[in-house]
């Protein structure tokens, strides 16, 4: 997949966003850097991929996220709540009144239910609960 930067500053970019722009440039420390570039540079790019492999983003498509998108439409959300909900996937709603301004005002119970089936559906926050749990289990061992 290849993304193209079509204007600098142009507005939000979500981490997935983020994270194909760090794969396009060769900052993947499994593959080496063609051209070579500076250090500094290569392991800064380097180091934030490497977190971002570790992210939600590493498992959403950008049709998963388009998708998403299109479904929290009804809701009303600002460009930088939908932009919190993509990279941080909540799996509950005290994650989501910590993300959603004024939430408990302007969307009901119910309406926070749906918001959250939709995120569970879209962008699966029960597959990264899961993995975090396997990952604190193998700590624990």
């Amino acid at each position: 997949m290849t993304v193209t930067i079509v204007s600098k500053f142009a507005g939000l970019v979500t981490n997935f966003e983020v994270r194909a722009v760090l794969l396009g440039r060769g900052a993947d420390p499994q593959v080496p850097p063609d051209p070579p570039r500076t250090r500094e540079a290569a392991n800064c790019e380097v180091k934030v991929l490497e977190a971002l492999q570790k992210s939600p983003a590493a498992l959403q498509t950008r049709e998963l996220i388009s998708a998403f998108s299109e479904a929290i439409e009804v809701f009303g959300l600002t460009k930088g709540e939908k932009l919190q909900l993509v990279n941080e996937v909540p799996s509950t709603l005290v994650h989501i009144h910590v993300i959603v301004e004024d939430c408990e005002e302007r969307f009901s119970g119910e309406q926070l239910d749906t918001l959250l089936e939709l995120i569970e559906t879209h962008l699966g926050s029960s597959r990264l609960d899961q993995g975090e749990k396997e990952g604190s289990e193998d700590d624990e061992g």
